[in-house]
């Protein structure tokens, strides 16, 4: 005798929840018609009967986690990825770099949550985790700056 339980495209988690669903009610009935048969034939167990509510819970929870349950998550699995779009899935992706110049000279940093990275002479970023102090000490000798400003202070580094 085969389990049946329902496949979802949508989500996975909604096909085990189908099935683990499907196993209980099988279980539960299974051995609700066995201890049914034994007690009609004769075989007096009053301990066997104290399954019964046990099984009866099984099966109404299987019914409930094959059916209901199993549908309620797939469709919030379906309404998740019908508001996930490229443009937001792009703009959560996207790294948010703030740039930031010293008041003095040509110097540049570029700070993306807790890494730093200052501009060296040759154009290229290089990560210095001891300038997070300047940031956490508020120094007034740095201003920010757009992306654009820094890829110039970049260009003019690096000679273009």
């Amino acid at each position: 005798m085969w389990i049946r339980y329902k496949r979802y495209k949508v989500s996975g988690f909604a096909t085990f929840l189908s099935a683990i669903g499907a196993m209980a009610m099988y279980v539960g009935i299974m051995s609700f018609v066995m201890i049914l048969l034994y007690s009609a034939n004769g075989v007096k167990d009053e301990e066997s009967l104290i399954f019964i509510p046990i099984l009866i819970v099984l099966i109404i929870a299987g019914a409930l986690s094959k059916y209901k349950l199993a549908d309620y998550v797939a469709a919030r699995a379906l309404k998740n990825i019908a508001n996930d779009t490229p443009s937001k899935r792009a703009q959560e992706n996207r790294i948010q770099h703030k740039y930031y110049r010293f008041n003095n000279g040509d110097g540049g940093l570029r700070k993306t949550g807790l890494k730093v990275e200052y501009l060296d002479m040759n154009g290229d970023w290089i990560e210095n985790p001891d300038l997070i102090k300047k940031f956490v000490n508020k120094d007034t000798d740095i201003h920010e700056i757009t992306e654009e400003e820094a890829v110039e202070l970049v260009r003019s580094r690096k000679g273009y």
